[in-house]
């Protein structure tokens, strides 16, 4: 179930109006079937369905993790043919994934993310007055599904924008470096560390200590001491 949290008072008859970017991001449409889950003081909802999750075929073979899958799309995923049984009143069977695969079926749905990411862009592009219903119904996916490719792809945007920002601090070190003569000391890697790692703070504030040690390949102890370090020098300036 997707947490997508809010709080909303009822009215006098008790009844809540759900805001249209929850709909939408839970794939809720006029007229769907509604499952409710009642605990103390939460009310949670989502959206029933006895289709597969990914494709929508009403052929599902196999109960996984709270969702319905298909064939075709188990097939792709790669899930293995040994499987657990949840319980005897469960209507399919659970398949266990398996070890060896994990990273490969993590690659598959990535990629095949980036292609619907890609194919969502050059729509926008091409036909910018184009709504995300209409938007869906090219690409022949849910309205819900366009919500998440236009995230996605602002993500992937940022990231991009991030990976040009390294590149381009890491040339002006090199710049310094070969202006200022070639450092043979020992503190030669952690200069330049916290260089880049000063110069990222200051033109996105906003990345995590875990997003910079992927960008710069330490760990993140590493760059909790560079921060540190970062901090008293500009203490003493």
């Amino acid at each position: 179930m997707k947490r997508t949290g809010m709080k909303r008072p009822l009215d006098n008859l008790g009844r809540i109006v759900i805001p249209s970017e929850i709909r939408e991001t839970l794939d809720i449409n006029i007229g769907d079937a509604i499952e409710f889950f009642v605990d103390n003081d939460i009310l949670a909802l989502r959206k029933y369905t006895s289709g597969c999750y990914f494709c929508d075929n009403i052929e599902t073979t196999l109960y996984f993790k709270g969702k319905f899958l298909c064939a075709e799309c188990t097939s792709n995923l790669k899930i293995g043919k040994k499987s657990l049984l949840r319980s005897a009143e469960e209507t399919a069977t659970t398949k266990e994934v398996l070890a060896d695969h994990s990273k490969e079926n993590r690659k598959w749905i990535r990629n095949k993310t980036e292609i619907m990411v890609k194919e969502y862009l050059r729509l926008s592009e091409s036909m910018p007055n184009l709504k995300q219903r209409e938007i869906a119904e090219i690409m022949g996916v849910k309205q819900g599904r366009i919500s998440q490719l236009k995230k996605a792809a602002e993500e992937m945007g940022q990231r991009q924008n991030e990976d040009e920002l390294l590149i381009e601090i890491k040339n002006q070190y090199a710049q310094e470096q070969a202006l200022n003569g070639i450092d043979l000391s020992k503190d030669k890697r952690k200069k330049e560390l916290i260089y880049i790692i000063q110069k990222l703070i200051e033109r996105v504030p906003s990345l995590t200590q875990h997003e910079i040690a992927s960008k710069v390949n330490v760990s993140q102890s590493r760059v909790s001491q560079i921060l540190k370090i970062i901090k008293k020098q500009l203490k003493s300036n």
